[in-house]
């Protein structure tokens, strides 16, 4: 069990010595390409070929005191990008340190011009940032290569869309971004993450047809009314699969990322913000009376029939022209709600005596009205 356990420690041990060993070669190519680019190789070559190894170990040290092999690059970002080039430049600084340094003690090393500094540290951070782009790459390959991806076309190259961009990109996500939707003029054809503009919503059924798109996420949280109904009406005459970011006020603690994606519902479609219920004080008010729901039994009714029973009326009358409706709920609310005081009657709100009859013996205090238009004289 213990050696189990220390396997996972000395490979990521070995892992870290093949990163430092990587970057100190890394470096040091660095030094002797800016070398060469000015034509200073023959009066330095011994000063390199002395110092490689002290190169090495500070290079080691510097990195592994900047945390730079902690970092996961998969999931790497600024803050991680600014630390490896922090790293760079003082390993780079160091270098001009023990050249001068060492010049001084032995005739054998000497300091390099000045200039060769500035350009290896170019040289080795373009290298350090190549080799770290390619390794997110191929781990984001890996993760991602037995997975059928579905060709996605976002709508939005905002703030929204971009956060939504790079959580599929970097997340092994199903969906690959093949293009982009933005009415800004001025947008048009640049890159969000990698992913190109290519168009207005006026393009969108060309944009699906030529790039070949399964799936649109619409990723304008602050789109809506009649904007956001033509945009959605234009998505889905694409016959493509079509979601939405929830809106702006659902998104109010700033997180975006692609476990927000949902369906489009009919709130989506409505030319206004949908108009919220307070339930609770709907419901509030039919706690410890004796309610009476016509049509009971029927869509409307039953789903009314549900919530009622949840708020604690003192009772329950459930009133069906249909006997099969009225069982059909009667057993279900006894199943769910086994303390509700319920009862369910037969008859036709156009039986007026049957009516004053329910009335006279349970006297209802609230009326729901549900039973169908048809039924009503």
């Amino acid at each position: 069990m213990i050696n189990a356990e220390k396997k996972p420690y000395k490979r990521g041990r070995l892992k870290t010595i093949l990163q430092m060993l990587a970057d100190a070669v890394t470096m040091n190519i660095g030094v002797l390409a800016a070398l060469l680019l000015e034509q200073r190789w023959g009066e330095s070559q011994s000063t390199v070929l002395l110092t490689i190894p002290l190169m090495a170990v500070i290079t080691a040290g510097i990195f592994y005191c900047f945390r730079v092999y902690q970092i996961i690059w998969r999931f790497a970002g600024s803050r991680e990008i600014y630390k490896i080039i922090a790293a760079a430049a003082v390993t780079e600084g160091l270098y001009y340190g023990s050249h001068q340094l060492f010049s001084n003690f032995t005739d054998k090393i000497a300091g390099m011009h000045l200039a060769v500094y500035p350009i290896a540290f170019l040289i080795s951070l373009s290298l350090l940032a190549w080799s770290r782009l390619l390794l997110r790459h191929r781990k984001s390959g890996e993760n991602s290569k037995h997975v059928k991806k579905k060709r996605t076309l976002v709508i939005g190259g905002g703030r929204a869309g971009a956060m939504i961009i790079k959580d599929l990109t970097n997340n092994g996500s199903v969906n690959e971004v093949v293009g982009v939707i933005d009415d800004d003029r001025e947008k048009q054809g640049l890159s969000v993450y990698g992913a190109r503009i290519v168009g207005t919503r006026d393009d969108i059924p060309a944009v699906c047809e030529k790039l070949c798109v399964e799936e649109i996420l619409f990723c304008i949280p602050a789109c809506k009314g009649s904007d956001r109904v033509a945009i959605l009406n234009i998505c889905a005459a694409t016959g493509c699969t079509v979601k939405v970011l929830p809106g702006v006020c659902q998104l109010m603690d700033g997180k975006i990322d692609q476990s927000l994606i949902r369906k489009v519902e009919i709130e989506d479609l409505l030319e206004r913000d949908p108009i919220r219920i307070d339930n609770s004080a709907v419901m509030g008010f039919v706690r410890g009376k004796v309610v009476l729901v016509t049509g009971g039994g029927g869509s409307i009714g039953s789903e009314l029939c549900r919530q009622l029973a949840e708020n604690d009326p003192e009772e329950l009358i459930v009133f069906d022209i249909y006997e099969n409706n009225a069982y059909a709920i009667q057993n279900e609310l006894k199943r769910k709600h086994p303390e509700l005081h319920l009862t369910v009657l037969i008859g036709s709100v156009r039986d007026e005596k049957r009516l004053h009859s329910i009335f006279e013996k349970h006297k209802p205090q609230v009326v729901f009205h549900a039973a169908a238009h048809k039924h009503v004289p």
